[in-house]
């Protein structure tokens, strides 16, 4: 039965040579940020008729598992340089952490969120009896 539970140790992964470690997104992370990553859609059939749906904001919901990036190759004086501020990325908040991630290279943003999707999908851990 222990496979279906999230093992939350922090897990490490390398980009571009650079180790990050993530600490995995339990189902109760993912049911709380519901309505910032779900946005309503308003449809109009044939017949005039409305509806609404929720729709996942892709967007949205990177930011949101970005947030479970505990450690980053990012040092004091880089964060300085490209945030302004003087902090090491642990005493980031989530909107700081953003700013820092939204300048990367895109490839090197695809493959964070590459290796991060791996491991919320299991793909790195192991099952157990």
């Amino acid at each position: 039965m222990d496979e279906l539970f999230i093992e939350e140790e922090l897990k490490e992964f390398n980009v571009a040579g650079y180790t990050f470690k993530y600490k995995p997104v339990t189902a109760g992370e993912e049911n709380e940020w519901l309505d910032e990553y779900l946005e309503d859609v308003v449809t109009t059939d044939e017949n005039g008729y409305q509806r609404t749906l929720k729709k996942t904001n892709f967007s949205k919901l990177n930011q949101c598992k970005l947030r479970n990036l505990v450690e980053a190759p990012f040092t004091k004086d880089l964060i300085s340089r490209k945030l302004g501020v003087n902090k090491e990325w642990r005493e980031l908040n989530k909107d700081e952490r953003w700013a820092v991630l939204e300048k990367l290279k895109p490839d090197v943003f695809s493959e964070i969120l590459n290796q991060i999707d791996k491991i919320d999908k299991g793909a790195d851990t192991k099952k157990r009896d």
